[in-house]
């Protein structure tokens, strides 16, 4: 065919003769950055207009690389065969086609610094910024979460021939408020809402600030003021969860189940939404309060089916979480599932190098562990296993908010080991680091409570 590139909307050039459909793609690779909606029938359209564009088939590969969390391989494979067709490309796009391959592959670090390399030549490729801060989001890198905005920023304005630039301000915000800035995050989420309302991405991130930095009536207000924004979003399950966080630290239980019978427990058809969903009702029971068996079932009963696909250690924690949960129904059933989880996790571990298996074996085994011990009752067990491998939590990936939940049980399980001081101190570390935590100042109190008794 004709060499003609076609340019998409930032000034990049396209090997397809169809500016139709490089348009269609820039339309997928902006829902993605925005977490505005689903970017694939954008890159579906895109392919008919011209079935040899290659970077609609590596967007799309990446999409079905965390399709519903759980790799689809076999649609990956027919994104990387497609593309293994065609040879006339620019340097830019083969370089997107080889990082593809690499995370395939199982190779992320290959594959990010691959995604990097095209950034140091090519700093406006929204799809490379985005892919590269997701993948840094996922391997738990929070400083590379921020820095590989940095790195783009100065290439980006707010002209209008310049679009996407609030999308890279969202990114942004993120990896400021993981990296602990969240003052300046929160200024830059709200440049980024400034230029277009319609970011869940940059509403996320500014509750994410919320959430480490204010008190929990704020967040509430937060997240309703902006919810026709996010609320048929992608995010809209994850953004009820963060929601349901705030109503849980207000002490308004009564609003929590509210938000979780009414929106997340009927859109459970993810991992993503299945975790958050284990999550927050784990974090119930760490503040004693039992969501209820019925509410549990709806989750392990989707979980068994995923048992044994190891997509990412973060994701195996939650299956355990529910397993192991003492208020689920059928609990010597649920202890048997733990157990065999347990056993394919080990398995898993020893069958590769990739770094997923990597923290399979160094973090995620030892906290599955444990929190099959909690479940057992065995606290000063789960304790002694907790404690060597809290620090290195982040190593799990995603979020900070969403690891607060290991820090909870730690701590529960020091308080029903009896082991208040070692309590205490958890709770103290937790009290600096999150001072308007009503759930976190309570626990401190009860627990100092114990403390002074057990010197009486």
């Amino acid at each position: 065919r004709k060499n003609m590139p076609a340019r998409c909307p930032c000034g990049l050039l396209y090997t397809t003769e169809s500016e139709e459909a490089v348009l269609e793609f820039y339309k997928g690779v902006v829902a993605l950055a925005a977490y505005s909606t689903d970017p694939c029938p954008f890159l579906d359209k895109a392919l008919e207009f011209d079935p040899r564009f290659v970077l609609p088939h590596v967007l799309k590969g990446c999409c079905k690389l965390t399709a519903g969390g759980l790799p689809s391989d076999e649609e990956v494979k027919k994104c990387i065969a497609a593309v293994s067709e065609v040879s006339d490309l620019t340097w830019r796009e083969s370089k997107h086609v080889e990082a593809l391959k690499k995370r395939f592959e199982g190779d992320t670090y290959g594959a990010i610094s691959t995604w990097e390399e095209i950034l140091l030549h090519y700093p406006t490729d929204l799809f490379a910024v985005r892919v590269v801060s997701g993948l840094h989001f996922l391997i738990g890198d929070s400083t590379n979460i921020r820095d590989c905005l940095a790195r783009v920023l100065p290439a980006w304005s707010e002209t209008p021939t310049q679009p996407g630039y609030e999308h890279i301000l969202s990114m942004y915000a993120f990896g400021l408020e993981e990296s602990g800035d969240r003052a300046k995050a929160d200024e830059v989420a709200r440049r980024a809402l400034a230029i277009n309302p319609d970011l869940p991405w940059a509403i996320h991130a500014l509750g994410h600030v919320y959430e480490e930095t204010r008190p929990p009536a704020d967040g509430v207000e937060h997240m309703m003021k902006w919810k026709p924004h996010w609320i048929n979003s992608p995010l809209s399950v994850h953004m009820t969860w963060h929601l349901c966080l705030f109503h849980l630290d207000s002490g308004d239980l009564a609003a929590v189940l509210e938000e979780y019978d009414g929106y997340m427990k009927p859109r459970m058809d993810d991992i993503f939404a299945l975790v958050d969903g284990v999550s927050l009702l784990w974090r119930l029971e760490c503040v004693g309060f039992s969501p209820g068996e019925d509410r549990w079932a709806a989750l392990t009963q989707n979980l068994s089916d995923v048992l044994d696909r190891h997509a990412m250690a973060w994701f195996d924690l939650h299956i355990m979480m529910a397993f192991s949960c003492k208020s689920a129904a059928d609990q010597a059933a649920r202890l048997l599932l733990a157990k065999k989880l347990i056993q394919s996790i080990r398995e898993y571990a020893h069958s590769g190098k990739t770094i997923n298996h990597i923290v399979t074996e160094e973090v995620g085994l030892p906290l599955c562990e444990a929190f099959l011990a909690f479940g057992n009752e065995e606290y000063d067990k789960a304790l002694s296993l907790m404690m060597p491998v809290r620090r290195q939590n982040s190593r799990l990936g995603w979020s900070i908010a969403q690891r607060h939940v290991i820090a909870l049980t730690v701590v529960q399980a020091a308080i029903n080991a009896r082991n208040y001081r070692t309590a205490l101190a958890l709770l103290s570390e937790l009290k600096e680091l999150k001072p308007n935590h009503r759930t976190t100042a309570q626990m401190f109190s009860t627990v100092k409570e114990l403390c002074e008794q057990g010197k009486k």
